[in-house]
């Protein structure tokens, strides 16, 4: 969860407010577990949106240095939890984004 916390830091904070907020939520329920993240920072145009959803699902490239954390949470997410794993990202109407991440209660699985 870290690199998606960082991102709001990177991204989104404005430090010239003084009502930025990030919460971090997660819980169970029908075997599968929820990761929400929420920030009042900068918003993500619906076009935006829409290429990070997209770039997420993406390999990295060999060549890549840049806004590899994104991808790089999807990737091992996927690789530990495979195709029953979810993560979406939305913006919170130009203030600010939300991510959520959905996967299989492995603690559930015997």
């Amino acid at each position: 969860m870290q690199p998606l916390v960082e991102n709001y830091f990177v991204h989104g904070v404005n430090f010239s407010r003084v009502d930025n907020a990030l919460s971090l939520k997660a819980w169970r329920e029908a075997g599968i577990v929820h990761v929400k993240i929420v920030d009042n920072g900068r918003g993500l145009s619906p076009e935006a949106v829409k290429a990070v959803n997209q770039k997420l699902k993406q390999p990295l490239a060999a060549e890549q240095q840049h806004s590899i954390g994104l991808q790089n949470v999807y990737s091992r997410m996927h690789d530990s939890f495979g195709d029953g794993f979810k993560m979406t990202i939305n913006s919170n109407d130009q203030q600010g984004v939300t991510v959520l991440l959905q996967f299989d209660d492995r603690e559930g699985v015997k």
